[in-house]
């Protein structure tokens, strides 16, 4: 049975204190440049999902200093991150969209190879019946992840978080489906990574310059 067209689907983006973001870079990158490599990741996150007509809404979740860094426009709303921890603020966000009857779309503020198509991959799983979709990361981790309205599921993200999430999405009764993706398993963390990357959009990344959403 596939999901009611009724329910309306949230973006959640949870962002780090800037000044503790993206550590592993630091061999290669000043601390001004990956705060700022950080809020145009951010960026580029938010622009895939602002063109997504799926998404009603999206949540920024974030301390308050880093909110006031960020430009969020169009659907994209500010949450301030009262918890401090990443599976704090996300439970924040769930509740939110929860309370409004919305299901949710968490996606990692960091990644870079993000489109539209890969969005719109998770939102047709979810059309047809799936409640809890995950994808992973390269590491075994997750790198985004739908939850529509699953009450007693506790978002698990850090390591190992795929299984984690898998185990619990079961244990509540909602069959989860995984989805991988070239660009929602690439999330940018280390200076093989940052390599990985075309000189191009590395300097497009540092400059701010904007990365088209291809949509």
């Amino acid at each position: 049975m596939g999901n009611e067209l009724a329910v309306p689907l949230w973006g959640v983006i949870p962002i780090k204190r800037l000044e503790a973001s993206k550590s592993r870079l630091a061999p290669i990158l000043t601390q001004e440049e990956r705060e700022q490599l950080t809020l145009h990741l951010a960026g580029h996150v938010l622009e895939v999902l602002q063109h997504v007509v799926d998404v009603e809404r999206l949540l920024v979740v974030a301390p308050e200093e880093s909110l006031a860094r960020l430009r969020i426009e169009g659907k994209g709303s500010a949450l301030v991150d009262t918890a401090g921890t990443l599976n704090g603020a996300v439970t924040l966000a769930l509740r939110e969209c929860y309370r409004h009857g919305a299901a949710a779309l968490v996606v990692h503020s960091d990644l870079p190879l993000l489109t539209c198509a890969d969005v719109l991959c998770i939102v047709d799983l979810w059309r047809r019946g799936r409640r809890v979709v995950i994808c992973p990361s390269c590491h075994g981790g997750t790198n985004a992840m739908l939850v529509d309205r699953v009450e007693g599921f506790r978002p698990a993200f850090g390591h190992d978080s795929l299984r984690k999430h898998v185990e619990r999405a079961q244990a509540v009764g909602a069959w989860p489906s995984v989805l991988v993706t070239g660009a929602l398993s690439f999330d940018l963390d280390t200076p093989e990574q940052w390599a990985s990357l075309s000189d191009q959009l590395r300097g497009m990344l540092l400059a701010g310059a904007a990365v088209a959403p291809r949509c």
